[in-house]
């Protein structure tokens, strides 16, 4: 059943219970309802309705009575609702602005209260409160397609759009379709690219994005698939693209800002992305405040498991090569890990990473980037500056079988006890027109082949057209200009 924008002067905008009454509601989706008390259902006089399955979304004001028995329902309301397998989370509607859909009959399946594929209200109802005899939802779609009852009044998912947008400077979420009707929030246009295979686009506008409001620090923003780019750095509400300007955050710090012993372990995980698959690009944000130090038990991406104990950052795990993977005009600073990988970790990957900058990681080794089990990414116009290992790579560590190739970089302030800027172990990078200057050391051993670069140390090292003299940088003291902003022309 649906209930949807009606309007109540008093009490209980879609129903009002009084003396004893307590209905029993099951598979209903209540949205847009408004009055003075209760939007969705105001309660008194000993009346306690019991419900299952719903979505409670939208409503005006919102569900602050607790008095109703709910379970397995999407509700909205100022603290999370009480019963077993609720959720807080958006629906996801297809389109509000639309509920009865184009042909406007209430009850056919292009109604815009039908669920978008990847909402949180797909296949995890309670098959067990489904009525004897109930075989099919409000549309007469069938009841239950993928095993598990979807919640609401309508089965199913649709995927139509092929680009989405994300902008949280609007109030509400939209279905993502346009900047107008954007989703508010990263992690609900990646859920609908994750079961959309039509989605090859997001776009997001300015602003910081976490990957969960619940503080479970498992949680990420996980990428999955190719044949998808994601490009941050629009202005709110549209326009043109410029990621310097419009700082467009994907952050880990779940709690309090000023410890990050509450953050997520790792912001960014892609994990699986196939030979087969078009190439995944991520473009244009600001990756920070992951924190992997939980346990070295992983947890499952796509097949592939990920430690929780390594890779703050980014993690990339089993991604085909060839350039499936390629990570652009990204910054990528304070993250931390005990272990491995503070900034960025590449195990069985070699994504290609251009104009990035890694900076203030920390870790025990690889503090900017950790590439490991024959990955070789290919790394060009990005910074490596002021990131801390405890032992080993201040810059970046590579270990077993291991080629990255370094175009054009740059490693100043790096840290570590061994390999300040690089250390290799089974390792063989390949570097070329590169600085490597003012770190604490720059390489642990001469494994690298290097030509034509500025290395720092006091016997010049082995390679057609490398020097040892000082690159004169515009400022060292200041690395990212008087802007703040790296990648401009003022950057040191």
């Amino acid at each position: 059943t649906l209930f949807t924008r009606n309007t109540a002067r008093s009490n209980g905008g879609g129903i009002f219970n009084w003396n004893s009454s307590s209905p029993s509601m099951i598979n209903s989706t209540m949205y847009g309802n408004t009055a003075t008390n209760g939007g969705a259902f105001y309660n008194i006089g000993v009346s306690s309705p019991v419900i299952s399955n719903a979505v409670i979304w939208g409503n005006s004001p919102l569900l602050s009575d607790q008095s109703a028995i709910i379970s397995y329902s999407n509700v909205e309301s100022p603290s999370f609702y009480p019963g077993t397998g609720n959720l807080k989370s958006n629906p996801l509607f297809y389109n509000v602005d639309d509920a009865d859909g184009p042909d406007n009959i209430w009850g056919t399946s292009d109604d815009g209260l039908t669920l978008l594929a990847g909402s949180t209200a797909s296949n995890s109802g309670n098959n067990g409160a489904i009525p004897a005899g109930i075989t099919g939802d409000i549309s007469g779609t069938v009841r239950i397609q993928q095993g598990t009852v979807d919640r609401g009044a309508y089965e199913g998912s649709s995927c139509t759009q092929s680009v989405l947008y994300v902008d949280n400077s609007i109030s509400r979420s939209g279905n993502g379709g346009t900047w107008a009707t954007a989703f508010k929030e990263v992690r609900e246009a990646l859920a609908v690219a994750s079961q959309c295979s039509n989605v090859n686009t997001i776009h997001v506008a300015k602003g910081t994005y976490l990957p969960t409001d619940d503080g479970d620090r498992d949680v990420t923003f996980p990428i999955l698939r190719g044949g998808l780019k994601i490009y941050g750095g629009y202005p709110s509400g549209g326009g043109t693209r410029n990621a310097a300007v419009n700082a467009t955050t994907l952050s880990g710090d779940l709690g309090n800002a000023f410890d990050n012993s509450d953050n997520s372990y790792h912001v960014v995980v892609i994990a699986g992305v196939g030979a087969g698959a078009d190439s995944l690009v991520l473009d244009g944000f600001i990756i920070k405040g992951g924190n992997a130090n939980g346990s070295a038990m992983a947890k499952n991406y796509n097949g592939f498991g990920v430690q929780r104990n390594e890779g703050g950052g980014l993690y990339l795990r089993s991604n085909a090569a060839n350039g499936k993977v390629a990570i652009r005009n990204c910054v990528i600073f304070d993250n931390a890990t005990g272990t491995y990988g503070g900034g960025f970790l590449n195990h069985l990957s070699s994504p290609s990473i251009t104009n990035c900058v890694l900076t203030n990681n920390q870790a025990s080794s690889g503090a900017g980037m950790f590439n490991f089990n024959n990955s070789s990414p290919a790394i060009s116009n990005s910074i490596f500056i002021q990131n801390t290992a405890q032992a080993t790579g201040g810059g970046m560590y590579n270990w077993n079988n291991v080629s990255p190739i370094i175009l054009n970089c740059t490693f100043t302030g790096n840290v570590a006890t061994h390999g300040g800027a690089i250390a290799n172990t089974s390792a063989t990078p390949v570097v070329t027109n590169s600085i490597i200057w003012n770190n604490s050391s720059s390489f642990n051993d001469e494994t690298a082949t290097v030509t034509y670069s500025i290395v720092d140390r006091t016997l010049l090292y082995p390679g057609t057209g490398n020097l040892k003299s000082n690159p004169s940088f515009l400022n060292p003291a200041d690395p990212n200009g008087a802007d703040n902003i790296f990648g401009t022309a003022e950057t040191a």
